[in-house]
């Protein structure tokens, strides 16, 4: 994360503070910066890391399924044990 001047005002104000992850996405490509569901996709594309461990590793594991754009029938095997687990909603 990079100090910018609105993520120091949404650090600042306790009303904000839900903002800094979508700061974070949004500067991407002005400063850099990215979230760590990001840098997981980006593992994942590398294929340095399967689909399963994107999952289990999310911040936001119902979002990063959309983003792998998996159907829902290959995904299942992977989000059953996850809804098991309370990391994942059921699909």
């Amino acid at each position: 994360m990079i100090s910018t001047p609105y993520i120091k005002d949404c650090i600042l104000d306790q009303d904000k503070t839900g903002l800094i992850a979508d700061a974070i996405v949004a500067g991407g490509s002005e400063y850099g910066m990215q979230s760590f569901d990001q840098d997981l996709l980006r593992l994942f594309g590398e294929g340095k890391i399967d689909d399963k461990t994107v999952l289990e590793e999310s911040s936001n594991p119902e979002d990063i399924a959309l983003k792998l754009g998996t159907p829902k029938e290959q995904l299942h095997g992977v989000a059953d044990e996850l809804v098991a687990k309370g990391v994942l909603e059921e699909l």
